[in-house]
């Protein structure tokens, strides 16, 4: 099997993603159209892009998607992307989104650090994480 090295798109996935839709129903917020709220909707929205520009996410998304915790993992990934963007204000930490801590307690750091960067690096960092699935 041959892998394509990876590509980032930065801030080029507005173009890729929008230039793959169908076009959306009148007064669909940008934030559903590059975010999607489900794992089915994620799937629809990424899975076009990611076969043009790395077919080994594409892979790695189809991987997630067969997987029985794959819903779960998309789902998070949903929320990584629809999250608003942390500043490093003391009161963000009261803000902080339900599902970035454990039933523990437990803070899902990885996650909360991702909620630094912008909508761009974050979906850079979801094809990275798709691609190293494609690689497995």
């Amino acid at each position: 099997m041959t892998h394509s090295p990876l590509t980032l798109l930065g801030r080029l996935w507005p173009f890729f993603l929008l230039g793959r839709m169908d076009p959306p129903e009148e007064g669909t917020p940008t934030l559903d159209l590059m975010c999607p709220a489900t794992p089915a909707d994620l799937y629809a929205a990424y899975a076009p892009v990611f076969a043009d520009t790395n077919p080994t996410a594409a892979l790695g998304l189809e991987l997630t998607v067969q997987d029985p915790k794959g819903e779960r993992e998309l789902d998070l990934w949903c929320k990584v992307l629809r999250a608003p963007l942390l500043k490093g204000q003391p009161d963000e930490l009261l803000l902080m989104p339900s599902w970035l801590f454990l039933p523990s307690g437990q803070v899902l750091t990885g996650l909360s650090r991702l909620l630094t960067l912008d909508l761009f690096e974050r979906q850079d960092v979801f094809l990275s994480a798709m691609h190293q699935r494609g690689l497995s």
